[in-house]
């Protein structure tokens, strides 16, 4: 029987697959290499928010930064000296053609001026990478169509699928969430709440794609 642990780690991982796309997902599932991650734009975002929480499922999850890109030498420093101090040894490129020029990343995590977004999507799919693209995806349409033409020519069609990812993504957060209140209130409970979590650890969550 499938336990907790092995329930949540493999719903978390059907979501950072869907959210990173099909290639890093099947390194995932198919092996035990670490999905490799540069960091497109040190921002504060990226500071407050992005990087804590990556950080805090990398190792349960296989994940890893192993560069940044970012044209202000400022914040590359930053990035350089923070990570430094947890033990993280990042390659350094003062821009994305740089970044992209190395083979040490699988997938990017995109935080830059609102502006950039769509155009650095399409950059790092152009550049054969997965990526996360923090909101807004673009300010104009013309931009997004550039992400959309990128990311068909690409052939993984990931774009015109992002609602449904996101929608697929949501219910598997909260499915998590529905079975740790039902182990928490099932301690020493009745069987028809046991038998609730076993009959929601044994049904798949999302499917792949």
């Amino acid at each position: 029987m499938t336990t907790r642990r092995e329930f949540i780690q493999k719903t978390a991982l059907g979501a950072a697959g869907l959210t990173l796309g099909a290639r890093s997902y099947s390194r995932v599932m198919g092996a035990n290499d670490r999905i490799r991650v540069g960091i497109v734009g040190y921002s504060d975002r990226f500071k407050g928010s992005l990087s804590p929480a990556f950080l805090s499922l990398a190792k349960e999850l296989n994940f890893e930064f192993t560069a940044i890109s970012d044209l202000w030498n400022k914040r590359r420093e930053e990035a350089d000296a923070f990570y430094k101090a947890m033990g993280i040894k990042l390659r350094i490129a003062r821009n994305n053609e740089e970044l992209y020029s190395g083979n040490d990343t699988d997938a990017v995590i995109i935080s830059t001026a609102d502006f950039q977004h769509a155009l650095h999507c399409a950059e790092a799919v152009e550049a054969g990478r997965d990526a996360y693209v923090e909101k807004p995806f673009a300010e104009t349409m013309a931009d997004a169509r550039v992400a959309l033409k990128g990311s068909a020519e690409d052939g993984q069609n990931r774009t015109d699928r992002l609602a449904e990812k996101k929608r697929c993504q949501l219910h598997c957060s909260k499915r998590v969430y529905q079975l740790r209140q039902i182990r928490k209130d099932s301690d020493g409970g009745n069987d028809l709440e046991r038998e609730s979590a076993r009959k929601m650890e044994k049904t798949k969550c999302c499917s792949s794609s």
